[in-house]
């Protein structure tokens, strides 16, 4: 069985360009935690961020806890009992400078609402300058826009129909 990671990439990673998302990775087995998952020539992510999407944000920060990585989850309405989190709006940007998000880190951007997605991932752009920004796209018609905006996008609608559709 295929499973489909999107923020940590393994050694054995084919890329797959396909429309939905120039970003998806497709893997044959669970990621492997290896010394820098950006490649071997730049320096290590300090920390992932990732803002906002409730239950699904928090299992995106605890799959990559479980991958080694230093994940942080920042919600404004539910709190982890799993990972590192801090109590703040993915939109207000005198809350995130409380986080850490800065240099060196990535932020996924996963509300549950395209339009605040793409509001957080301008925001995190602009006042923290963080390394890569990978925007969750709730609805296929958003991965352009995000794209278009200079983010890295995930169709959720998309990942989770092929993940449906390859457990059948």
């Amino acid at each position: 069985m295929k499973r489909l990671f999107y923020a940590v990439p393994s050694p054995n990673t084919e890329y797959d360009p396909g429309p939905w998302s120039r970003t998806a990775a497709r893997t044959t087995s669970p990621p492997t935690m290896i010394q820098n998952p950006r490649g071997r020539d730049e320096p290590p992510v300090d920390a992932w961020y990732v803002l906002g999407g409730g239950p699904v944000g928090e299992q995106v920060a605890r799959r990559l806890a479980d991958v080694g990585l230093r994940a942080r989850y920042v919600d404004d309405s539910h709190e982890s009992s799993v990972v590192p989190s801090h109590e703040a709006d993915p939109t207000d940007v005198q809350a995130l400078e409380t986080t850490g998000i800065g240099p060196g880190s990535t932020v996924v951007v996963a509300t549950r609402h395209d339009r605040t997605n793409l509001l957080a991932a301008q925001l995190v752009r602009v006042h923290f300058d963080p390394d890569r920004i990978i925007v969750l796209a709730n609805r296929p018609s958003s991965v352009r826009l995000f794209e278009e905006a200079g983010h890295e996008s995930v169709c959720a609608a998309t990942a989770l129909s092929t993940g449906v559709a390859e457990a059948l």
